[in-house]
């Protein structure tokens, strides 16, 4: 479970990674409520499985929250140097398929938008 700013500056939101049937997905609690939940990134838990250690397979799908200087950071370096399209003023989520790669989850408009994860 994580928290951070994921719609505005100021409100304090709650996303964690749950599995039903064999597929995650980020469930988001607006300004921490249980009757405000949206949902994402839906995928299948195999593919999120690796060896952990010799012999040992893991589910190795994480979050974190990402700050807007983080964002930035890892656009420029991952996302081909430049600028995001739009101002960054608030939290995205990280989703990451441990020491492999991530995409960053960030709430502009109304909407998910998916942007340049680190490698």
């Amino acid at each position: 479970m994580i928290h951070g700013q994921f719609a505005k500056q100021g409100q304090i939101d709650w996303a964690v990674l749950c599995s039903k049937d064999g597929v995650s997905m980020i469930m988001i609690f607006w300004n921490g409520s249980p009757s405000r939940v949206d949902s994402l990134a839906p995928a299948p838990d195999l593919d999120y499985l690796q060896e952990i250690e010799p012999g040992e397979i893991g589910y190795s799908r994480k979050i974190s929250t990402i700050a807007p200087k983080g964002i930035r950071y890892i656009y420029a370096t991952f996302g081909g140097g430049g600028r995001p399209p739009f101002a960054l003023d608030h939290d995205g989520i990280d989703d990451y398929f441990m020491e492999k790669a991530s995409v960053v989850h960030f709430r502009h408009g109304g909407k998910w938008i998916r942007l340049a994860g680190a490698d």
